[in-house]
């Protein structure tokens, strides 16, 4: 088997850059649907808060991992 070719190489810092964007991707989304959507009901509004919140942790574990960004 070949190896990939070059473009095709991923780092590892272009591996937990991608790693990073996926929780605050979720963030993001779970926010503005919170600022979008006034008319959710107190279960949805938890839901998005729950995902805010696990998310978050994911990304300060995340950066507390040796490796991780300074």
């Amino acid at each position: 088997m070949s190896d990939p070719p070059d473009d095709e190489i991923v780092t590892p810092e272009a591996q937990r850059l991608h790693d990073l964007r996926q929780p605050l991707s979720a963030i993001l989304a779970a926010a503005s649907a919170l600022q979008l959507h006034t008319g959710l009901t107190e279960e949805e509004r938890d839901a998005f808060l729950n995902i805010i919140v696990r998310s978050a942790e994911r990304l300060s574990e995340m950066l507390e991992e040796p490796g991780a960004p300074a």
